[in-house]
């Protein structure tokens, strides 16, 4: 079972469970700026705190904190901190207003539903704070007494055997914390023989025990002589100077490395009669206290280069007191660098313009106090040491600086952003009669009222809605819930696209740009949008997608092809189902094939004209689209079983005219009454007429395919040639009798110049197929050698590049990246026209038998005379077999069944007439490829001109 497969628990339960089992106090938090309680293990809060769920069932956390602990548990909950130190230590306060103490743990953590909450748990530790004020307490006793009795003070040093065994836990208490501080420590007499160290200064030594050090000097455990003499010096100058040194750094080498050591030396005084006992002495290794501390150094004086360069105004405030101002500040507000840094605490709020003064203390006030994490955008005037006004914006966050929670503040001077605002403000009245009348749909909405401040008559008819009807709450509605977030989700100025529904339930496509205006106290008061309606536009890209789509994706399966043209209608009009018909003179019959079924369905003419709804069509005699409505209210609700079975309530069809006959309709069903836009027109006229020529393209297959065999014993030219007709006219004639010229004739203006030069190249590549296939019918006996070539020097290279282009829709399609890699000056004696053919049949076979977001290469190079071209994909490979059908006449490898996400297949004569084009140039043309999924590479060569 995988992962995927098994149900996770409910992460309530999960925690009601635990909080059950837990003897600890545990509440689950949420994470905003008050922490409000969502979840508690009831019985044990009950138990400790005499609270209930009731009690504290979204009530901030902070209310039963002692308050003078709030700031220190907003840190730990800001964290989510899980390492105990003095401020995980809380006291709460119980129902009964008892305080009680608490450790307290934090870990943030995401439910089920991607929502963030804290985990929190409570251990009582009432009885630990009692006896540690207990000890503290005692501890403050024994240092009277020790201060007092000058031999119990230095027991360990002269005389362990005579202190009172009243006083040995204290004693105990401190040797223990000599052993575990982590300084080296130990103490000599007066001649600076060893008395007693600490464990880490015995191991310091290579030491098994303490007690081994006593009554040895340095040169009995030191080697180096040098050392110890220095030692000895040091040590001695503070015995006769009666004078402790105090934070002496020294530079040691141990083990071939540098180490620093902070030292304190300090002489041990009888304090009755003055007389010198010894020396205490403390070594710390502040070694990489040190290196921290220079990397540290090195870390500010990066930021404060990186800084100064700065365009925005910088500066860190801790404790409300300036520590660091960059030059771009500094110039805003005309203040000297050590003026600012010798502020006392909030003096930098006299800065703030007076107006702006309670509002923006209440911010910095509000993140101070944890209630907001992050200030950004906010907006406000400085007034500068000499009196100038500035308007400033300011982001603001938390980072820690020396220790301790700092802000770091950016500042960016708006002042002229602000007068230009001012004038636009002024000048917005002139442009409301403009509005009126723009072609251009405009909307103003106010953030803070949540209303529609200003709509133009423009987009009112877009949107079908009066200015009374259109509310904000209708807006909202009507926008694609996919697309909500591009409006509301980020307020940045930018061109957005989207979605929304009008009145009639339409879709509709808006385009434009989003506005954001500001009130006098820089605060965001409303969104402006200016669109244009591009529904049509995306209407055509969809359209052209889908038939792009189909085409590609077309078979020898003249009933497959029809289908997946019924499902693209289908898609685009938001039908049911979709329904092709067919008259069938010859059979007395009618045949229907629907969207979602493989097989026909035929009737003979009497029932189909009585019984069936699709009949209604055949009654007009125009190829123009029938709108059909109150389908439900009809007899064939009954004598149809698709109109019953699918509960049809309106039809959209249109008779589809072949050979001056209406014998052909297409029709698409909805549960619905459908609403016919000239949009839905358009895409009903572009499905009938592929479908027409689809159903010529078929007619025409057939009757090439019965010519073959009654010509069969013809010769091969001939077969050839009507083979090649039929692999010619398959998708070209779909592209050039479909849509392409209907398109462009119909809706020329209405389209940009993208769309245009698409149906462009479209119409000039079906006057190439033309003009190949007028060739191809005056070539005879190709196999005899009687083609004549028209060569004349050309680029070999800029026909490479041109051939991709041609392709270069098919390429984006499919998503695949293309190498080129052609030599200078490809120049040679060749027939354009004929090599044409095979670059581009050999590129497109690339493109299609390579799965989408593959990649190809292109190289051309001069070698021994020749030119050799190679088109390399990454594709599926051939087999030995395959490869032993390449150049053969319908020499077709079937590749359907596969479980490829591959193109259009060919009908097998597409390589064998490109052999015989570069045979006739006098080169040769091959296929290499290493076997299944390792790609294929073909490669031709052509003569170079002597």
């Amino acid at each position: 079972m995988t992962q995927e497969q098994i149900d996770p628990p409910d992460i309530e339960k999960v925690y009601r469970l635990a909080f059950e089992l837990s003897d600890e106090l545990i509440a689950i938090l949420e994470p905003d700026y008050d922490f409000k309680i969502v979840l508690i293990n009831e019985k044990v809060f009950k138990s400790s705190l005499n609270y209930s769920l009731k009690d504290l069932y979204q009530t901030s956390f902070l209310k039963i904190v002692d308050p003078d602990q709030v700031q220190t548990v907003v840190k730990v909950l800001k964290r989510g901190e899980n390492k105990l130190n003095k401020e995980n230590e809380i006291q709460l306060i119980g129902k009964d207003q008892s305080e009680k103490w608490f450790e307290i743990k934090a870990k943030q953590f995401k439910d089920q539903c991607d929502k963030k909450f804290l985990f929190v748990k409570l251990k009582a530790i009432g009885i630990r704070k009692n006896l540690e004020f207990k000890l503290q307490e005692s501890q403050k006793s024994i240092k009277n007494i020790t201060d007092k009795i000058p031999e119990i003070r230095f027991w360990k040093l002269f005389s362990p055997e005579k202190f009172e065994d009243a006083l040995k836990n204290s004693y105990e208490m401190l040797e223990l914390v000599i052993e575990n501080i982590p300084q080296y420590i130990f103490w000599k007499d007066r001649n600076l023989n060893y008395l007693g160290c600490n464990k880490k200064y015995a191991e310091f030594l290579g030491l098994d025990f303490a007690d081994n050090l006593i009554g040895k000097k340095d040169k009995d455990l030191i080697e180096n002589s040098k050392k110890v003499k220095n030692l000895e010096d040091k040590e001695k100058k503070v015995l006769t100077t009666r004078k402790g040194q105090f934070n002496i750094v020294e530079k040691w080498e141990i083990n071939n490395k540098i180490h620093l050591f902070n030292i304190n030396r300090i002489p041990l005084i009888e304090k009755d009669n003055g007389s010198i006992l010894g020396i205490l002495v403390s070594y710390d290794d502040i070694t990489e206290r040190k290196r921290a501390e220079k990397k540290l150094r090195e870390s500010e004086q990066k930021f404060r280069n990186i800084t100064e360069q700065s365009v925005m105004g910088i500066l860190i405030i801790q404790d409300f007191q300036i520590k660091y101002a960059n030059d771009k500040f500094l110039n805003i507000i005309d203040y000297a660098y050590e003026e600012v840094l010798n502020w006392k605490p909030k003096e930098f709020f006299k800065l703030i313009h007076p107006e702006d003064l309670e509002r923006v203390k209440k911010i910095i006030y509000d993140k101070y106090q944890g209630k907001i994490k992050i200030i950004k955008d906010l907006q406000f005037r400085f007034v500068s040491k000499t009196g100038e006004i500035a308007w400033v914006e300011v982001r603001s966050k938390t980072i820690p600086y020396k220790g301790d929670d700092a802000d770091l503040a950016y500042l960016v001077d708006i002042t002229e952003r602000k007068r230009a605002q001012q004038k636009l403000r002024h000048s917005e009245k002139k442009y409301k009669s403009l509005l009126k009348t723009s072609s251009v749909g405009v909307i103003e909405i106010n953030i803070n009222k949540q209303t529609i401040s200003y709509v133009n008559p423009h987009l009112l008819n877009i949107l079908g809605y009066s200015r009374e009807e259109l509310s904000i709450d209708i807006l909202k509605e009507k926008i694609h819930s996919e697309d909500y977030n591009k409006i509301y989700g980020d307020l940045e100025e930018k061109e957005i696209e989207f979605r929304i529904f009008n009145k009639n339930g339409d879709l509709r496509w808006l385009s434009g740009k989003r506005v954001r205006q500001y009130d006098e106290d820089g605060k965001l008061i409303n969104l402006r949008f200016w669109l244009d309606d591009i529904t049509e536009r995306k209407m055509y890209e969809s359209l052209i997608t889908e038939l792009n789509i189909d085409f590609l994706n077309f078979t020898v399966d003249i009933q497959n092809n029809i289908q997946m043209l019924l499902n693209t209608s289908i898609n685009l009009l938001n039908g049911e189902i979709a329904l092709y018909i067919q008259k069938q003179e010859e059979e007395n019959q009618y045949r229907i094939i629907t969207s979602d079924s493989k097989t026909y369905t035929y009737y003979d003419i009497q029932e189909f004209q009585q019984n069936i709804f699709a009949a209604e069509l055949f009654k007009e005699n125009h190829d123009f689209p029938q709108t059909i409505l109150d389908i439900y209210q009809t007899k064939y609700t009954e004598t149809d079983p698709i109109i019953r079975d699918y509960n049809i309530k309106g039809a959209y069809g249109k008779l589809i005219k072949s050979e001056n006959t209406f014998s052909e309709a297409v029709c698409v069903l909805f549960d619905e009454k459908p609403t016919i836009s000239h949009e839905h027109q358009l895409i009903l006229f572009l499905i009938s007429d592929a479908i027409e020529i689809e159903h010529r393209r078929w007619q025409v297959k057939e009757f090439l395919e019965d010519q073959n065999k009654m010509l069969n014993e013809m010769n091969q030219l001939k077969s050839e040639l009507l083979t090649r007709t039929s692999h010619e006219l398959k998708t070209p004639l779909i592209s050039i009798k479909g849509f392409a010229e209907l398109l462009l004739k119909l809706h020329r203006k209405k389209m940009d110049s993208d769309m245009i030069s698409i149906i462009e190249g479209i119409m000039d590549g079906a006057k190439r197929m033309e003009k190949i296939i007028n060739t191809l019918i005056k070539t005879s006996r190709l196999n005899q050698g009687h083609l004549e070539l028209n060569k004349i020097e050309e680029d070999l290279g800029f026909l490479i590049k041109f051939c991709l282009e041609e392709i270069k829709g098919l390429i984006n399609l499919r998503n695949h990246s293309i190498e080129l890699n052609l030599e200078e000056n490809l120049k040679t004696k060749i027939d354009k026209e004929r090599i044409y053919e095979v670059l581009t049949n050999l590129m497109v076979n690339a493109v299609k038998f390579t799965p989408p977001g593959g990649q190809i290469m292109i190289s051309s190079k001069k070698k021994d005379g020749k030119i050799i071209t190679s088109i390399q994909d990454n594709g599926v490979g051939l087999t030995n077999e395959e490869k032993t059908q390449l150049f053969k006449q319908f020499g077709k490898i079937e590749r359907y069944g596969k479980g490829w996400d591959l193109g259009i297949e060919g009908s097998g004569l597409g390589l064998y007439i490109s052999k015989k084009i570069i045979e006739l140039h006098g080169g040769k043309i091959w296929a290499e490829s290493e076997g299944r999924n390792q790609g294929s590479t073909f490669y031709f060569t052509l003569p170079l001109d002597d």
